[in-house]
C-alpha cells in the first residue's frame, strides 16, 4: 500500500494558483478594458470551481481512488482560506500603496448614500463617516472578505465532496 497523500500540500498547491489568479485576473480585465464583458467576469467563477474539482480529483487519484467526505471538506476549506488570503492581501497592498483611487471612490460613494438618507442627524452622519473611513482604511475589509470567501468555500466543498467522494472497495484495507 502506498502512503496517504498530504491533503494540506494538495490544497495549498491549488490555493496558490487560485489566489494568484483571483488577485491578478480582475486587474488584467481592467487593463484590457473588458470589465463590462459578463462572460469574462464569470470566467473567474469557472476557474474557481475547476480548481476545487482538480484539487479533490488529484487527492482522490493519489489515494487509491478513495476520497472521504471529511477529507474533501478539509481540502476545500483550506483551499478557499489560503487562496482568498493571498488574493485579499494582494488587494490590500494594491489598493493602499499602488492605486488608492478605488478606495477613495468607495468612500465617496458611501458618503453619497449616507447623505441621501434624510432621517439621519448631523451627528449620526459624522459618526457614519468615521466608521466608513475606518472600515476602508484598515485591513478590516479584506479580513471580512477572507472570512466570507472561506465560508462559501466550505459550503461549496461540502457539496463537491459529497459528489466526488468514493469509499474504499475493500473495507479491511487501511486508507
Amino acid at each position: 500500500m502506498q502512503d496517504k497523500p498530504s491533503a494540506n500540500a494538495i490544497a495549498i498547491k491549488y490555493a496558490v494558483i487560485l489566489g494568484v489568479f483571483s488577485f491578478g485576473y480582475p486587474y488584467l480585465l481592467e487593463y484590457l478594458g473588458k470589465t463590462e464583458n459578463v462572460f469574462l467576469i464569470n470566467l473567474n467563477l469557472v476557474v474557481m470551481i475547476t480548481t476545487f474539482v482538480f484539487a479533490l480529483r488529484e487527492y482522490r487519484s493519489l489515494n487509491n481512488n478513495v476520497l472521504f467526505y471529511e477529507e474533501g471538506k478539509k481540502i476545500g476549506t483550506l483551499l478557499a482560506f489560503v487562496s482568498s488570503s493571498i488574493s485579499k492581501v494582494g488587494d490590500y497592498f494594491y489598493f493602499h500603496y499602488y492605486d488608492r483611487s478605488v478606495i477613495d471612490q468607495l468612500i465617496t460613494l458611501s458618503r453619497e448614500m449616507i447623505d441621501r438618507n434624510p432621517q439621519l442627524s448631523e451627528e449620526e452622519i459624522e459618526k457614519s463617516y468615521r466608521i466608513i473611513e475606518f472600515f476602508y482604511n484598515t485591513p478590516l475589509l479584506q479580513i471580512t472578505n477572507v472570512l466570507i470567501l472561506t465560508l462559501f468555500g466550505y459550503l461549496f466543498s461540502m457539496g463537491l465532496s459529497r459528489i466526488m467522494q468514493r469509499e474504499p472497495v475493500d473495507p479491511k484495507q487501511n486508507y
